[in-house]
Formats: C-alpha cells, structure tokens, sequence
C-alpha cells in the first residue's frame, strides 16, 4: 500500500507544480498586457518583464511535454481509457505556436507587432489551457473511479 501512496503524492505534487506555474504564467501574462500602449512605457521593464514571461512559458511548456502530459497518459490508459491522439498533437502544434512568440521576443523588442503578437499569444494560451483542462478532468475520472488507485498498487 505504501508504493501506491507515493505514486499518488507524486502525482498530485506534479500536477500542482504545473498548475503553479500555469498561474504564474497567467499573472505575468497579465502583467505584460497592463504595459499597453507599449510605445508608452518604460523599455526596460517592459524588457525585463518580457524576458521573464519568455522563461516562464518555456519552463511550463517543458514541464507540461516533457512530464505532466506523458505522467498522466500513462495514468489514464493503465486504466484503459485513451487519450485523444488528436488531442495530444493539437497540444503539439499549440506549442509550436507559442514557441514562436517566445523565439522572436527573447531577443529583440518589435514594440509595432508586440501588441498583436501578444493578442495572438493569449488566445493559443486560452485554448491550450482548455486542452490541458480536458487532459486534467480524464485524470481525475480515473482518480475518482476507483479502479486508478488499484492499477498503481
């Protein structure tokens, strides 16, 4: 009994570190949004906050990809239910998007398209996190079926 709970404290320690850093994302997401009209503001912060959303997009997409989404898979299909190919590649190109933004902005300031770019930004982060959500709420059916807790014993 004990490895079970483990695994299960493991789980839940993962999924609220990724949920942090979804919250820490929006918040400076948010952040980056209260600067406009950007032409207006302080370039340096505007810079230093923009680096710092940079880093915090790539360590949540790295933490989603490279942990989080193949954890729970594993999880969720040890209990026979599949995960949507489909959803795992909608993911795929949702990231691929987002990079983007963080490829052109880590290294240079475009204040005509920043605005835009970051409109766009926001949009891919809402749909990834409607994505991300459905994952979450297929997890937690297995969680609350019952039969979860006795594949991981």
């Amino acid at each position: 009994m004990l490895p079970a709970f483990k695994t299960q404290k493991n789980n839940s320690r993962l999924i609220h570190q990724w949920l942090k850093e979804r919250q820490e994302l929006t918040v400076v997401l948010s952040q980056l949004c209260n600067f406009r009209p950007f032409c207006q503001t302080d370039q340096n912060l505007l810079w230093g906050t923009l680096q710092e959303f940079c880093q915090i997009v790539v360590d949540y997409l790295s933490l989603g990809h490279f942990e989080v989404y193949e954890h729970l898979s594993s999880i969720v299909e040890a209990d026979n239910i599949q995960i949507s190919h489909n959803l795992l590649q909608v993911l795929m190109n949702n990231t691929v998007d987002i990079l983007g933004f963080n490829d052109k902005y880590q290294s240079q300031l475009d204040l005509i398209n920043l605005d835009r770019h970051l409109s766009k930004l926001a949009f891919h982060i809402a749909q990834r996190f409607e994505w991300e959500d459905k994952l979450l709420a297929t997890y937690n059916f297995c969680r609350s079926s019952g039969s979860f807790s006795e594949k991981i014993a």
